[in-house]
């Protein structure tokens, strides 16, 4: 992560969120709310194109959309979970059902939404862009970002 300090003096930290989900309407939204607050948007509309990326590129969090057309976020995140188990991951969907908030964080999301709880959703992104991240070696963890 990078800080940038603009003339208005306000920081910018150039956190990267890597956004999936099928509506225009939504990248439109959510995209323009992230970058107000001072992040780095990449939004795509299909798992395919998700997967690329997040195998491809570091975010420093991921937020899924529940159902595609082609697939759904479940197994998104379950396939994302193959190759990296520590970028954060929160689902932001429409689909409210608690067994679906199950599956979501069984699939290993930290987090779960229900749209339209934009505000929700920022204090989420917020709490989890502020986490260290943690690395495990066998019975060791090493975490970053942590002030001491």
């Amino acid at each position: 992560m990078s800080t940038t300090t603009f003339k208005s003096g306000k920081r910018h930290t150039n956190r990267r969120i890597l956004f999936v989900d099928d509506h225009e309407d939504m990248h439109t939204l959510l995209g323009a709310m992230l970058r107000k607050s001072g992040h780095y948007v990449m939004s795509v509309s299909n798992p395919l194109s998700a997967l690329v990326l997040a195998r491809n590129q570091d975010f420093d969090l991921v937020i899924l959309d529940g159902l595609f057309t082609d697939g759904t976020g479940i197994e998104l995140c379950k396939r994302i979970r193959e190759f990296d188990s520590l970028t954060p991951v929160v689902f932001f969907s429409g689909d409210s059902r608690e067994s679906t908030r199950h599956e979501s964080i069984n699939a290993g999301a930290q987090a779960y939404v229900a749209a339209p709880d934009i505000s929700g959703l920022q204090s989420m992104v917020n709490e989890l862009l502020n986490q260290p991240k943690s690395y495990g070696f066998g019975p060791w963890k090493i975490r970053l970002n942590e002030k001491r």
